[in-house]
């Protein structure tokens, strides 16, 4: 039997996983610095704990100023519902630490008037800031043809055989945005996060297993 190309495996992919999870239409209404904080609530996360854990972090502080200054310690135990609190704590906590030292305001609403490179630019050079959030970001606020990566992500493609150990090993997982077409990126980016999440929940669930493996039968030589 023929090997099965990369484009194959990314459509088996997208369609095995439209079956199993509904793609989730992101919310581009809100102001890019709150897609940032979103952002660092939903890596390796589902969307409803992040929607509810980036909810409660509005309620629970006056401002944005006043996040800015908690301890990440204290940060966590409001988002302690995340796969790593502390983790996405620290990258909330240094994102709005560089926003603030860079404008000494909250708002990060210019990168919508400059071109794509000097906007990715702008992410960039935000301290702490992950490739997850930047390309989260540059996909749903900033228009952009991205498919956002974390952990969870990347080790669905790993065992499912669409990359390779160097490509997971690097963090450089390139070739995904020109393998799905820009009208469904939002939905695959959002189909491959939920089965992301599922893999960073527990990769050994049988649910888990099931769903990688229709996607490729090789895959059970890679758990």
């Amino acid at each position: 039997m023929a090997a099965i190309s990369r484009q194959q495996l990314i459509a088996k992919m997208h369609k095995v996983l439209k079956a199993e999870f509904k793609p989730v239409v992101p919310d581009v209404s809100r102001p890019i610095l709150e897609q940032v904080l979103f952002a660092c609530c939903l890596e390796n996360a589902s969307y409803d704990i992040a929607e509810k854990v980036f909810a409660r972090l509005g309620e629970g502080y006056f401002d944005l100023n006043e996040v800015r200054v908690t301890t990440v310690a204290e940060i966590a135990e409001t988002l302690h519902e995340l796969p790593d609190p502390s983790r996405s704590s620290l990258v909330l906590r240094r994102v709005l630490q560089a926003v603030f030292e860079s404008s000494y305001s909250f708002s990060l609403e210019n990168t919508r008037k400059h071109t794509l490179v000097r906007a990715i630019k702008t992410l960039e050079n935000l301290h702490g800031i992950t490739p997850f959030v930047i390309s989260f970001v540059l996909s749903t606020g900033l228009d952009s043809h991205c498919i956002p990566i974390d952990r969870g992500a990347a080790s669905a493609l790993l065992v499912t055989g669409i990359i390779t150990q160097q490509d997971y090993d690097s963090g450089k997982i390139t070739g995904l945005d020109r393998a799905i077409p820009k009208k469904l990126g939002i939905e695959f980016s959002s189909l491959l996060h939920q089965i992301g999440a599922e893999v960073v929940k527990n990769i050994h669930s049988p649910n888990v297993r099931r769903i990688l493996l229709a996607i490729n039968a090789d895959a059970k030589d890679r758990f």
